[in-house]
């Protein structure tokens, strides 16, 4: 077992590629942003290096990372990560396809990556939280509203919004990268931020309302 880390101000991450590839690692957990995803997949392939990359949910979308990589994207094919939402290029998936009409009519067409659809959620949830806040809006009132929950989005797995814990989605599922795509794998788990078990979840999602309104 071996741990390197890096700064965002240098761009350089040969050494620490080149102490992960020393240490013999068959696995490499990346906790990066999309940037320094990239530069260290493509480090690592000019080093002869190739371990299993495993990337924290932050930095593995495709589309952002495989820009960053250029010609040398396909390197990405067989990274793993983890995902809570939709994927983008899932087209069967209502939420992806409510998604994208909203991002065609109100975001000047910007490409629709999983930023959009993690974006695009975190809005939803907001809307939730403005209405049951009620007209007099203040912070407290929406702090209020926020940890009683009862909220539902697109996410795979409920939220655990409460008085303790504002952490959000309660869980994740594995992707791969297959075809320049991330693919769902296996089933969502769910857990807490402490040392709380890891559970399968087997609940169904929720689909988004007709309008794509949250009701009020």
């Amino acid at each position: 077992m071996a741990k390197q880390t890096y700064v965002t101000s240098n761009p350089n991450v040969g050494p620490q590629m080149g102490a992960l590839k020393a240490a013999g690692c068959e696995v490499v957990l990346l906790a990066t942003i999309p940037g320094f995803t990239a530069l260290s997949i493509g480090t690592a392939a000019k080093i002869g290096f190739k371990p299993q990359f495993v990337v924290s949910n932050v930095g593995a979308d495709p589309t952002t990372v495989g820009k960053a990589l250029g010609a040398a994207a396909p390197l990405l094919e067989g990274v793993v990560s983890t995902n809570y939402l939709p994927i983008n290029t899932d087209d069967t998936n209502p939420w992806i396809q409510l998604f994208k009409k909203v991002n065609d009519q109100y975001n000047a067409g910007a490409e629709f990556d999983n930023n959009v659809v993690y974006g695009m959620a975190v809005a939803y949830l907001f809307v939730q939280s403005l209405q049951a806040a009620g007209k007099d809006l203040t912070r407290d009132g929406i702090t209020a509203a926020v940890t009683k929950n009862g909220f539902q989005g697109p996410g795979l797995v409920p939220l655990r919004f409460s008085d303790k814990d504002h952490s959000g989605y309660g869980g994740e599922q594995l992707t791969k990268v297959q075809g320049g795509k991330a693919v769902y794998f296996g089933q969502p788990y769910t857990t807490d931020d402490a040392d709380g078990a890891v559970q399968p979840y087997t609940g169904q999602a929720v689909t988004p309302p007709q309008n794509g309104i949250p009701a009020a």
